[in-house]
């Protein structure tokens, strides 16, 4: 799913650039503004703790995830603190990521487009990321694009992020490992644990970069270990399939899809309701396995989809109804198809396995080989092992 196969060499614990081997990244001269000193008092403090992001380099405190923001502390908080101080950048992105999180989009546009107005790099990456999703504010791709390149520039690490993000996949850009590599690598150095979990994935599967196990699998933990769900949820399946030299731990597997599955994670809520359908770690529950499934299921997860029609298909901690599972393997299915022309290796495999199986789809061996071939290209594991029990060879043309 990372497209073409840049080699870089990483060197050094930290994932930093060998000499020579980074590609220089025109920055123009920015002056990166700081938020003026105020004092700490307890007005400021609750718009600190309440709403400052993490990573940001005026941050007091570890500061708090989006998912984490509660809404009904932070709102009132940086608003008084704002009324306090009116011109303070920090304190209007503060109030603008509160607008943000109560889905108020406008006001949390006008809140970030004052602060970046004052070269506040937190705010210019904020504003790129409502322009990317057209929140508050007309989707505009090219001027995203431009506050991203600007905001990194200027040191902000999710900046950094984003831009390698986006390089990595060929989003709204043209797709360029080096450039993806050297900016996930500056975002990994400040601590982003979203880029440790990408970039950690990009040397375990080796695409993009020499494939380094170990030292990806050391990012990948410290993500998930930081709360990143989809390193979490990534985590716990390398132990539940025992993958990249993980030795096989269904029970710590179970540990990791609980705690992605509590962030939100669909995958993760899929794989902890087979694992309960099974007794895989834990002991069989079907109430636990449907509840899982089902919860991922309403939320449009292919693979919560997948599962959920099979716990209705034989009736496991639901009333058996072949109609309900029909729809729901026909939904499944659309969604992996989604999933394909985005080259998601995961889809890919599973959409295989539900032409092998007839599921959703009209039962097609030669389709399901092809597409365990497409993963199989992307290094999906499952795919690799599903290839060689039906004795088809690795090669592709």
């Amino acid at each position: 799913m990372f497209g073409r196969k840049c080699r870089l060499t990483m060197a050094g614990t930290a994932v930093l650039f060998s000499a020579g081997t980074a590609v220089a990244q025109e920055c123009p001269a920015i002056n990166y503004v700081k938020a003026p000193a105020i004092e700490a008092d307890a007005v400021v403090l609750k718009c600190d703790y309440a709403a400052g992001r993490r990573y940001s380099k005026d941050t007091r405190g570890s500061g708090v995830a989006y998912r984490d923001i509660n809404v009904v502390d932070a709102l009132p908080a940086c608003k008084e603190a704002v009324a306090l101080y009116p011109d303070n950048p920090r304190l209007q992105f503060q109030l603008g990521r509160a607008y943000y999180r109560a889905e108020s989009f406008s006001d949390a546009a006008n809140m970030m487009h004052k602060a970046s107005e004052a070269n506040y790099a937190p705010a210019i990456t904020y504003m790129g990321y409502l322009y990317s999703r057209g929140e508050g504010v007309s989707k505009d791709q090219n001027r995203a694009q431009a506050l991203y390149e600007k905001a990194a520039c200027a040191g902000d690490a999710w900046a950094m992020y984003y831009l390698g993000s986006r390089y990595r996949a060929g989003t709204h850009v043209e797709e360029n490992m080096d450039k993806a590599v050297e900016w996930l690598s500056k975002a990994v150095e400040a601590g982003v644990d979203d880029a440790q979990y990408v970039l950690g994935n990009m040397m375990i599967r080796g695409q993009g970069v020499d494939r380094n196990v170990a030292k990806g699998m050391e990012l990948m933990r410290k993500s998930a270990e930081q709360g990143d769900h989809y390193a979490q949820a990534t985590y716990g399946w390398f132990h539940g399939a025992g993958y990249y030299g993980v030795r096989q731990n269904k029970a710590e597997a179970n540990k990791w899809y609980e705690a992605a599955a509590v962030r939100g994670n669909d995958s993760a809520k899929g794989n902890l309701g087979q694992n309960y359908r099974w007794g895989r770690g834990a002991p069989k529950d079907s109430a636990k396995a449907a509840f899982w499934s089902r919860h991922a299921a309403y939320h449009g997860s292919g693979w919560g989809l997948y599962k959920a029609a099979d716990l209705y298909q034989h009736g496991v901690g639901v009333k058996k109804d072949l109609d309900r599972a029909k729809d729901l393997y026909l939904k499944a299915a659309a969604k992996y198809e989604d999933g394909v022309k985005d080259n998601d290796a995961s889809d890919m495999h599973w959409l295989g396995t539900l032409y092998e199986k007839g599921l959703g789809v009209e039962k097609n061996r030669e389709k399901a080989i092809e597409l365990f071939k497409m993963a199989a290209a992307e290094d999906h594991q499952h795919s690799i092992k599903k290839l060689k029990e039906l004795g088809v060879s690795l090669e592709t043309e």
